[in-house]
């Protein structure tokens, strides 16, 4: 229960992440949603309670029906900022094991849209790559922060690979 809503308060404790909010009811999922297109060009929702892009979309033109599934099933919704670089720079995950970085892995879908948002798993590569000084510094960040115990720890980064943001950690 509540998997994601340690995403609600990353930048209040100084972890960079997507502007997150958390609604109730599909009118104020979608006045944030409008407050987000205004000042990001866009917005994503998904559930608290979640996994391997299930139940995630990108607004506007996603699937308003998705909103009401959320609701209905779980009765609160996560909203958070489209980070646009997405596009282009896709996702690494930062796998750490023992406080150490072991690989990373860059996956971008062929259209340039990320998984989680279109749920296309057919046409998504997958790259072996090299974590940035400044990846490097925040999935430890992260790991610190969230999960100071974990053995095992995912950092999924999303943003430029200069400025990344925490897009979750599991």
């Amino acid at each position: 229960k509540n998997k994601k809503k340690y995403l609600l308060n990353l930048n209040e404790i100084g972890i960079p992440a997507p502007e997150t909010r958390l609604a109730f009811s599909l009118e104020s999922a979608e006045e944030i949603g409008c407050e987000f297109i205004g000042k990001y060009g866009g917005f994503v929702v998904k559930p608290v309670n979640g996994y391997g892009g299930y139940l995630i979309d990108k607004f506007p033109g996603g699937d308003s029906n998705v909103l009401d599934k959320i609701l209905s099933e779980q009765g609160e919704i996560l909203v958070q900022q489209y980070v646009d670089d997405i596009h282009e720079f896709g996702e690494r995950s930062v796998y750490i094991v023992d406080g150490k970085i072991e690989y990373t892995v860059l996956k971008k879908t062929s259209d340039g849209i990320l998984t989680n948002v279109t749920r296309n798993r057919s046409h998504v590569n997958r790259f072996l790559v090299e974590c940035t000084p400044e990846e490097r510094e925040l999935a430890f960040l992260a790991r610190e922060t969230l999960a100071p115990d974990a053995l095992i720890a995912r950092a999924d980064l999303i943003g430029r690979q200069d400025n990344p943001l925490i897009g979750e950690l599991t």
